[in-house]
């Protein structure tokens, strides 16, 4: 697939974009007829289900997830502080206030209390 101008001449930021949605059209109709790979997972990676809003892991509160894969020493190790499992304080994450608390602190500031 080719998006440009034959001359070398640079897209713009605008014209840029048109491409998306021709990859998206090409990618879908080639996923309807052939079986996606699976690569190999190289050694030293972790893979690790998280909050993209967040970068922690995931909890069952998070409405979004993803799957990634990190090195070992850079995974995440924090569960996540924007959607905190039910009935679990802040003791899983120390150094963060659970969400109650700010949005506590938050309403108060705001209403003058």
């Amino acid at each position: 697939m080719w998006v440009g101008y034959d001359q070398g001449h640079l897209l713009s930021s605008t014209e840029s974009h048109l491409a998306a949605p021709i990859w998206a059209d090409f990618m879908q109709a080639f996923e309807q007829k052939h079986v996606p790979l699976e690569f190999a997972k190289p050694a030293g990676l972790k893979r690790v289900k998280i909050d993209p809003l967040s970068g922690e892991l995931a909890t069952s509160q998070c409405a979004v997830t993803e799957t990634d894969y990190f090195l070992k020493e850079n995974a995440p190790t924090l569960t996540c502080t924007l959607h905190p499992e039910k009935n679990i304080n802040s003791k899983n994450n120390p150094s963060s206030p659970s969400i109650g608390s700010w949005v506590d602190s938050l309403w108060k500031w705001m209403t003058g209390k």
